[in-house]
């Protein structure tokens, strides 16, 4: 049984609202008494989320333009000298066009999971919670 401080339930819930940023009230009853029901299944989604984005990265590093895959110069010291036609251009922008706004989808979600559920206790990840 849980005590009651203040007319809430402890172990109290980690998370904090995501519409308002209030820290939920609720009684902490998933992953080891950090989480509600409700925030749990909130922080699963957001994981399971961030590492559909991070697969979708993975499969698009994978399958990038010939261009990229094939140059044994790294893309951080591309001068793009090489590239002969404006199809081959194309490909290379809407490739860096796609990884720059995937990256951008998996930095958001990430620092809105950090933010709403651990700002209480940080290096859960390290500890194998999602």
């Amino acid at each position: 049984m849980a005590a009651v401080a203040g007319g809430i339930a402890e172990p109290r819930c980690q998370a904090l609202d995501l519409s308002d940023a209030q820290r939920c009230v609720a009684q902490a009853t998933a992953y080891d008494n950090l989480f509600c029901p409700f925030h749990a299944k909130q922080c699963f989604g957001l994981y399971m989320g961030y590492k559909r984005r991070n697969a979708e990265l993975d499969a698009l590093a994978a399958n990038g333009p010939a261009h990229l895959r094939h140059s044994k110069v790294p893309l951080s010291s591309q001068a793009f000298e090489a590239i002969q036609s404006e199809e081959e251009l194309q490909d290379v922008h809407g490739y860096l066009f796609s990884q720059l706004v995937l990256l951008g989808k998996v930095i958001s979600a990430r620092k809105l999971h950090h933010k709403a559920l651990f700002l209480a206790r940080d290096g859960l990840w390290s500890q194998g919670l999602p």
